[in-house]
């Protein structure tokens, strides 16, 4: 959006008079003095000066600048009714340069675009101005549903800045911002009525590339006894109210493949009409495999992306985001070796558990390095596993040269999966279960143990986010609302 202010010129004082308009965005203090940028003051020409010739302007070194902005126009025209008068004391007095006669910091060819209004105002989602700072090209995402901060690693690993999160889960809340102090967090639920009102807080005018939400996912996985009746399916199209607050440019949803199944194909209609109705077109649900973007676990992902173009839709599809796939010996084989219920003195998250002397003895049974219950004797198998089609893969080991099996809230425990050691006679421990994960060694933690697996479970692999930013940069490039 260019600004073409009027012709203006200083008092007598150095203060710039009222016909002068800059944009709002610069009636704010913590924006003085940005490097690079100066004011200019014209003089007056002979036509305007009644034939005389122009004088000298003096110098901006200090004084009040008369702000108006301009708010969202209801009525093209009334457009000066629009117009509200705002003030900012900005100290100008700050030059570069040599001379007698300061170089004031500001250019109106440099000055950023109108900030965008209030959500309230707006109608129509693709009409709505937004801004950037042109001084910082980092993109720009908000977080919602992060839980312990899966997607907020994954995006910071990349490069991008989290400005905003929202999660009602007090433990997993508090492991956010221990690992993300930066980030305004928002401990409330979506359905919350001052969750709008705190994000556009934290947001605070600027324009944010990516909204992510990754609704609980329960309601939709096929091991929820519920089936369809879990209430919590009605937070991913409550989550929609908060776009209008946002405004991003793109939308990228993460969820189990069971949301893309027939059996909830009216949620996905009614999130289509919703973000229609707003401006946004979505694309139709993918499925796909973490272990594709270098996660060492299979983990079957259903993920779907919405835009206001086409274009950018299409450019994030046309993208092989795809990467060399890791192993569980590549993300846990080179962990100090652990008895039953030892811990790593140097890192208290890589502690085993305390195992009966029942569990060691099933353990010590089970063939290493991808052995399953299959092969225990008669006298240690339970009676609800006589048959080996019911709960395969319990006090099954892992395979080092294969890929994990999908990690859940219960990572830690033989008895939920195959959780064990390849090798020792134990479940894997936090950390392992944090790095088959891809979360990073200096990655903290809170709760206790049951707490920790619960949210290593429940989180999205950094790692696969931030390979799916290749993807997100791809359609932000094919978004018609980009400042350059």
């Amino acid at each position: 959006m260019e600004t073409h202010p009027p012709p203006n010129r200083l008092d007598g004082e150095g203060r710039v008079q009222s016909s002068v308009l800059v944009p709002a965005f610069w009636a704010r203090p913590d924006r003085p003095h940005q490097e690079g940028w100066k004011a200019t003051a014209p003089t007056a020409s002979p036509a305007q000066s009644g034939g005389q010739e122009p004088r000298d302007t003096p110098p901006v070194t200090s004084g009040t600048l008369k702000v108006l902005s301009c708010m969202h126009r209801e009525r093209a025209d009334d457009a000066r009714s629009a117009w509200k008068p705002r003030t900012a004391n900005f100290d100008t007095s700050l030059s570069r340069g040599s001379g007698s006669s300061p170089e004031p910091l500001y250019s109106w060819s440099k000055l950023p675009p109108e900030p965008r209004p209030q959500a309230s105002h707006i109608r129509d989602l693709r009409c709505r101005p937004r801004y950037r700072n042109p001084m910082d090209q980092i993109r720009i995402a908000v977080d919602l549903f992060s839980g312990s901060g899966g997607v907020t690693a994954g995006l910071k690993a990349a490069g991008w800045n989290v400005i905003a999160a929202v999660d009602n889960d007090p433990i997993a809340a508090a492991t956010y911002r221990l690992n993300h102090p930066e980030v305004t967090f928002v401990q409330e639920s979506i359905e919350a009525s001052s969750v709008a009102n705190l994000l556009s807080i934290a947001i605070n005018s600027r324009e944010v590339d990516l909204l992510v939400i990754c609704a609980p996912c329960q309601p939709f996985s096929s091991q929820n006894r519920l089936k369809g009746k879990d209430p919590r399916k009605n937070l991913l199209l409550k989550s929609l109210e908060l776009v209008p607050v946002v405004n991003p440019a793109l939308i990228f949803f993460e969820n189990v493949p069971g949301l893309a199944s027939a059996g909830y194909q009216y949620i996905l209609d009614a999130v289509r009409e919703r973000l229609t109705s707003i401006g946004y077109l979505m694309a139709d649900p993918i499925v796909k495999d973490a272990a594709d973007f270098g996660v060492p676990q299979r983990r079957r992902r259903c993920i779907m992306l919405a835009a206001q173009k086409k274009s950018a839709l299409e450019a994030f599809a046309s993208l092989d985001l795809r990467q060399p796939r890791r192993v569980v010996q590549d993300a846990i084989g080179d962990l100090v070796e652990l008895e039953n219920g030892g811990v790593d003195p140097l890192d208290p998250l890589h502690a085993a558990r305390s195992h009966s002397d029942l569990t060691l003895q099933r353990l010590r049974n089970i063939p290493k390095d991808g052995g399953s219950r299959k092969s225990l004797p008669v006298e240690l198998r339970l009676k609800c596993h006589k048959e080996w089609n019911v709960f395969p893969d319990v006090y099954g080991r892992m395979s080092w040269n294969s890929l994990a099996p999908t990690l859940t809230t219960g990572c830690t425990d033989v008895t939920k999966g195959r959780f064990a050691h390849p090798e020792q006679d134990r479940a894997i421990t936090s950390r392992e279960a944090a790095r088959l994960q891809t979360f990073d060694d200096a990655y903290q933690f809170t709760g206790n143990r049951f707490d920790v697996a619960r949210q290593i479970g429940n989180a999205v692999p950094p790692r696969m986010i931030a390979q799916l930013v290749r993807g997100f940069e791809a359609a932000l490039g094919g978004h018609s609302c980009n400042v350059s």
